[in-house]
């Protein structure tokens, strides 16, 4: 029994040796390559090629609208250790060393540009698609800037201020963020109405309480001016600031650095005796609405001109290139109303409506080429309706008025730029208005 078992032993080594080495000696199996290859991969192997990182979801183009976020994206492999920088027009973007870049308010000048992004790690770099961002301003397409309504607004090359209920605000002119408080009301009857943004300083007069102010442009401590009843818009000639006191029936004057006020008297006091003034930079202009007249005088005083008669419910008045221009409602809290553009030439003293429409005629601006005006359908009423205003332009010598937007609600404010109308419903409308902008 015993030379048995040592029998099976000797037969069981020798299997195990044959085993063996036809495993050693047998094909590679599939677990095998499967091994070498992540070894020679993760560059251990002696022949090794580094390989640079993959990206697995290239960028894509991108379209938005002004205003709105654009952002790219890309999807790296696994390799460790990825650096990313983000290139436009092939000029590395400080900062952005993500898998994403963002445009947190994309505006015009953004649109066009290329974008692409390199994935680099100790192996190599790898470069991604290039890709394009289109931003849609066409016209008729709102760009919301703020929802705080106004009263008066104006545009700089950068920014844009205007006047509310609230106090005195200022934002970039690009999207409106963020929103600065150049003034905060301190009673709430305060009613912050004329602007004029001059150099450093913001000026502004309130009708409610009857002062004229002023505060930086950069911000700090408001200044007051003067004490006025009712002061209408500001305007500045040289280095004299006007305002127009309507109880007073007069312009007053004074310089920008102080002094005394200078009256300059425009008439007498009716009951219902107001005006909005205007100026071209030697003459002042403005319209008493108990007259129903349209008047200048040099702004240093003198002789009073009436330049018009007949002049029902003018709600503004703009005086430029050898022209004056307004806008009025005539029979406004009828059915009936027509809403009027007219345009004098200073030098003949002739007149033409440039524009008529049925309902009525609010705010006014004037570029180069068009006038622009806002409207409303129906009676006066019907302006402080939501949605019921709208927009229109026309040529300076006449022709096709064209409507650029609809749906506004109380526009009372217009001012242009070069690319863009900037609209500011007040905060007498349904749903207490916006500022809006609308390109070309």
């Amino acid at each position: 029994m015993t030379s048995d078992r040592a029998s099976n032993e000797h037969a069981e080594r020798r299997g195990s040796t044959q085993r063996d080495a036809k495993f050693r000696a047998g094909p590679v199996t599939i677990l095998q390559i499967v091994m070498l290859s992540s070894v020679v991969a993760a560059g251990c192997g002696p022949d090794a090629t580094p390989t640079p990182p993959q990206i697995v979801i290239q960028p894509a183009s991108v379209t938005v609208n002004v205003c709105d976020r654009a952002r790219f994206t890309v999807v790296g492999g696994s390799s460790p250790g990825i650096v990313y920088q983000w290139f436009r027009d092939g000029i590395a973007i400080p900062g952005e060393t993500t898998w994403w870049h963002e445009i947190s308010h994309a505006s015009v000048k953004d649109s066009g540009h290329h974008y692409f992004v390199t994935l680099t790690t100790a192996e190599g770099a790898t470069r991604s698609d290039e890709v394009t961002l289109t931003v849609d301003g066409r016209p008729g397409v709102p760009i919301v800037l703020s929802d705080i309504p106004a009263n008066r607004l104006t545009v700089t090359a950068t920014s844009i201020y205007w006047t509310s209920t609230g106090g005195v605000y200022e934002a970039p002119i690009e999207c409106g963020v963020p929103v600065r408080t150049l003034y905060e009301r301190s009673s709430v009857y305060e009613r912050p109405v004329g602007l004029l943004v001059d150099g450093e300083m913001v000026y502004w007069s309130d009708q409610n309480i009857g002062f004229v102010a002023r505060v930086p442009a950069a911000g700090g401590t408001p200044d007051l001016v003067a004490r006025v009843q009712d002061p209408t818009d500001i305007l500045r000639i040289g280095d004299r600031l006007y305002w127009g006191e309507p109880r007073g029936a007069a312009i007053q004057s004074r310089t920008v650095t102080g002094g005394p006020i200078e009256i300059l008297p425009i008439g007498t006091y009716p009951a219902n005796f107001t005006f909005i003034t205007a100026t071209d930079g030697i003459d002042l202009f403005w319209v008493d609405s108990g007259a129903r007249t349209i008047s200048t005088m040099p702004a240093g005083g003198g002789t009073i001109t009436v330049l018009a008669t007949g002049q029902e419910s003018v709600h503004a008045l703009k005086a430029t290139g050898g022209f004056l221009f307004w806008t009025s409602t005539i029979d406004g809290w009828s059915e009936g109303a027509v809403g009027q553009v007219v345009a004098m030439n200073l030098a003949t003293g002739a007149t033409s409506v440039l524009a008529s429409a049925p309902g009525g005629s609010l705010a006014l601006a004037v570029d180069a080429t068009h006038v622009y005006w806002s409207g409303w359908a129906g009676t006066l009423a019907h302006a402080l309706d939501g949605g019921a205003s709208s927009l229109h332009r026309v040529p300076l010598t006449g022709g096709t008025a064209e409507t650029l937007a609809t749906g506004l609600t109380y526009p009372v404010a217009l001012e242009v730029d070069e690319d863009f109308v900037y609209v500011g419903e007040g905060d007498m409308a349904a749903g207490d208005g916006r500022i809006v902008k609308y390109a070309k």
